[in-house]
């Protein structure tokens, strides 16, 4: 399914943006991404041969669109490398001494729809 929005040349940049991102899935982001840049660099080079009111407005809309875009492109970078400095971080906990701790259960389930226990012990 494609989510389209039609806006109009008297909204402002970052309403329409924000109205367009909310709704549109970020598997298709790096197309939209593509498309965004070629408009933005078509408006650029076009507003050198003339100073457009509506021309600008459109630049205006196409820079913070490509600029949320970016932003949303580098949110799963940033999230995937904060988990290995999570990971990172307490793997180097773990062998510094710390206690762990270490809880086996069963797939098995007992009368009562808990999991049976197996083992429970904590290492110094």
């Amino acid at each position: 399914m494609i989510n389209t929005t039609t806006t109009s040349s008297t909204t402002t940049g970052s309403t329409t943006s924000k109205r367009y991102l909310s709704n549109f899935p970020i598997a298709e982001a790096e197309s939209t991404l593509s498309n965004v840049t070629s408009i933005h660099t078509q408006l650029q080079s076009s507003l050198y041969e003339t100073q457009n009111s509506v021309q600008l407005k459109a630049l205006d809309k196409h820079s913070a669109l490509l600029q949320e875009l970016h932003q949303r492109q580098a949110a799963p970078r940033r999230l995937s490398a904060s988990a290995e400095a999570t990971a990172a971080a307490a793997a180097a906990s773990g062998s510094g001494g710390a206690k762990t701790a270490t809880i086996l259960v069963s797939k098995s389930k007992t009368k009562t729809g808990l999991p049976l226990l197996l083992k429970n012990s904590i290492n110094n």
